[in-house]
């Protein structure tokens, strides 16, 4: 119930920001990667994340990398590659 939350936890609790947010999102991803695809290598694996990923043109690249993660473009491009 956000209601009874002090207004300092809600900002904190309810945002979520850096490694140890962002890691179980990628790990997930590259996992569905290699269930669709399970010879792809850990270089191939860098590339279609970067590749795939949504720019984030507000930012700078030191900040945020490659960009957002895109999972669906991510696991799409694992798929073709199988072939």
């Amino acid at each position: 119930d956000l209601s009874r939350l002090p207004l300092w936890d809600l900002l904190s609790l309810t945002v979520g920001s850096g490694t140890s947010f962002s890691a179980p999102q990628v790990t997930g991803t590259i996992a569905l990667m290699l269930e669709a695809n399970p010879l792809l290598t850990p270089a191939q694996i860098r590339d279609i994340l970067q590749r795939t990923a949504t720019p984030m043109p507000s930012n700078s690249s030191y900040e945020i990398g490659a960009g957002m993660l895109n999972a669906h473009a991510a696991v799409v491009e694992a798929m073709r590659l199988r072939w």
